[in-house]
């Protein structure tokens, strides 16, 4: 994948005779390149474009409905959100409200941003709620395995690799939040910082409610069965 992705990357801006301005132009420059070189690459870029966007789709849609019904099943969401096709066995309600949301989503801003920027802007708020979930993580393994299993603990893979994890982490989320960022990145820190305190005080009040669901959380992540 790495090797196809700088491939295809350096034929694009080659087919762009390295002109920075017109590459950064181009609405979707790997199909404009192909557009430039011959007709029948076009066919197979619109293919390859197609496929793998609805294979993206069918496996965002089918992980994120599974999250969804994982909660629901441990008590972090309503838990009719856990219910399953009695033939198929498949989390059929959950599906339909990630379906709904993000139809939802799609609609409400699709309407006054171009398809292209949306994507691009929305990618980049959930990437700065992803990697500090994964920042988090990494903090949490060295103190996790100190107090749960000292036995275990391992200088190099509990200590230094996530130190190591923070610090990879750290510089491109910096990046996502620092001031100065453009209309409407700007708002998207304050964005994810809100969404964070909400998630916190939910979880707050689930945890009054029933101090035994934090030991069922990770089942969650691991979609044991």
């Amino acid at each position: 994948m790495g090797l196809s992705y700088l491939l295809f990357s350096y034929s694009t801006i080659v087919a762009f005779n390295y002109n920075v301005s017109t590459l950064s132009a181009a609405e979707v420059p790997f199909l404009t390149a192909a557009e430039k070189i011959s007709g029948i690459l076009v066919v197979f870029v619109y293919i390859a474009g197609f496929t793998s966007t609805l294979s993206a789709m069918i496996a965002g849609s089918n992980s994120q409905s599974r999250l969804i019904f994982n909660a629901a099943r441990e008590g972090l969401l309503p838990v009719g959100l856990a219910k399953l096709d009695p033939k198929r066995h498949t989390p059929w309600v959950s599906f339909l409200v990630f379906f709904g949301i993000g139809l939802a989503i799609v609609y409400i801003f699709g309407w006054t941003v171009p398809p292209v920027t949306f994507f691009g802007e929305i990618a980049t708020l959930g990437t700065i709620l992803i990697a500090v979930t994964y920042l988090v993580s990494n903090i949490a393994l060295p103190v996790y395995y100190r107090r749960h299993h000292p036995d275990q603990f391992s200088l190099l893979k509990h200590l230094i690799l996530p130190i190591l994890g923070v610090l990879a982490i750290g510089f491109p989320l910096w990046a996502l939040v620092q001031p100065g960022q453009p209309v409407p990145f700007n708002y998207f820190p304050y964005i994810s910082l809100a969404i964070i305190v909400v998630g916190l005080v939910y979880a707050f009040i689930l945890s009054r409610r029933d101090p035994s669901l934090g030991d069922r959380v990770g089942s969650i992540i691991a979609d044991r069965e």
